[in-house]
């Protein structure tokens, strides 16, 4: 049997920007293997959300619900959680694990201690491959805030400072990385590009056919609700104004979704809601490739969804649009694009208009982007030959 390099990564997340980085990450690693001629391993996926149940698992998801009921003690709720993930994944993440030379988390917000629940299952595999002696990297990583009064803040943190971790490179800003999560001076940390950079390389996608000037991405209709963010105008009003503005001046558009079913919903209930055609509005997306392909037919994309924007700039294609959350500013900061998106409390059709025309005219990577895009290769490649030549 062949020895394994493990990939850790939301494998079967219906948002399919997170599919990417795992497909891109494969890619990176398994070109790595192939450049230093280590035929003899070979890459397997780990999902940390995979839909598994038992019985325990289900009286365990109980027994947190009467809890969380019962008291907002973070410490007890926060040890009820785990104690769920444990019931459901602790069996499958040691089979997964066995007979491993590493495991690398594939990328994506993984240093994240609220919203969505998956800091469980990272933190419960960096545990166990703690005490099955596999080294870890967490590649490319986003980081969503830090609060040292948060339990889960904390444990994540506890975590990610084990011995087994021996790299983890950001996406974001390595310095507060370095100043708030890091504990063990022997992790080493960089400043790396998002691994999606890679999906012309992935995917053999190059010189896009673009058969439309604008493709509008859409989520949930209460995303922003659920983020607690207020824009200047209603979200359906915007993008009313925006879809007669793009009609009145000739532009060709589409309207699709990164995958998630409740986005979709969203899409065709604002199709519904606008009274606008559902044949403006793409299949929803089924396969990381097919998201990839959307995405490539656009001259402009105007993201609402993290990854339609990278995936876009991979490709060549830039965004325009409005500045809703700290991973969005992060990115575009780095890049060639700050200057064409709006504070999300100073939206306004027209400038949106004179932006995507503006972007018509430019292309390419910045600079700064082409390096760090190197970066993540170069660290995942030197991880790869520690683990492979035993060093």
């Amino acid at each position: 049997m062949k020895p394994i390099i493990k990939l850790a990564g939301l494998c079967s997340y219906d948002n399919l920007g997170d599919r990417v980085l795992a497909d891109t990450c494969k890619y990176l690693v398994e070109k790595s293997l192939t450049e230093n001629s280590f035929d003899c391993f070979k890459t397997g996926f780990i999902d940390i959300q995979k839909p598994l149940d038992n019985i325990i698992s289900r009286f365990s998801n109980i027994l947190y619900r009467i809890v969380y009921r019962c008291t907002e003690s973070q410490k007890i709720l926060d040890y009820f959680q785990y104690l769920e993930y444990k019931c459901r994944y602790k069996k499958y993440f040691k089979n997964e694990l066995s007979g491993a030379s590493a495991l690398i988390f594939v990328g994506g917000a993984y240093l994240k201690y609220k919203g969505e629940d998956f800091q469980y299952s990272i933190r419960l595999l960096i545990s166990i491959a703690d005490k099955m002696s596999v080294p870890v990297m967490l590649n490319a990583v986003g980081i969503e805030g830090y609060d040292e009064n948060d339990i889960r803040c904390r444990k994540l943190k506890e975590e990610i400072n084990r011995s087994c971790v021996k790299v983890i490179t950001t996406r974001d800003n390595v310095d507060f990385l370095n100043k708030k999560f890091i504990t063990n001076k022997k992790i080493i940390t960089a400043e790396v590009g998002d691994s999606a950079l890679w999906v012309p390389e992935c995917y053999d996608i190059h010189n896009c056919k673009k058969q439309y000037d604008v493709g509008i991405n859409m989520s949930y209709l209460n995303l922003f609700d659920m983020y607690n963010v207020k824009p200047n105008i209603p979200f359906v009003d915007f993008y009313g104004k925006l879809i007669n503005a793009l009609e009145e001046k000739g532009f060709t558009y589409r309207i699709y979704c990164n995958g998630k079913k409740e986005d979709y919903d969203g899409a065709q209930k604002l199709c519904e809601y606008l009274n606008i055609s559902k044949e403006v509005l793409f299949k929803r997306p089924e396969t990381p490739l097919q998201l990839v392909e959307q995405i490539s037919k656009f001259d402009v994309v105007l993201p609402i969804r993290f990854h339609s924007c990278i995936i876009a700039y991979a490709l060549g294609i830039k965004s325009v649009g409005y500045i809703w959350n700290d991973k969005f500013r992060t990115f575009l900061e780095k890049t060639d694009m700050i200057d064409s998106f709006l504070n999300i409390m100073e939206v306004d059709v027209d400038k949106i208009i004179d932006l995507i025309f503006s972007a018509q005219t430019n292309s390419g990577y910045s600079e700064n982007i082409k390096n760090l895009k190197c970066k993540t290769y170069n660290y995942i490649d030197s991880f790869i030959k520690s683990i492979c030549l035993g060093v």
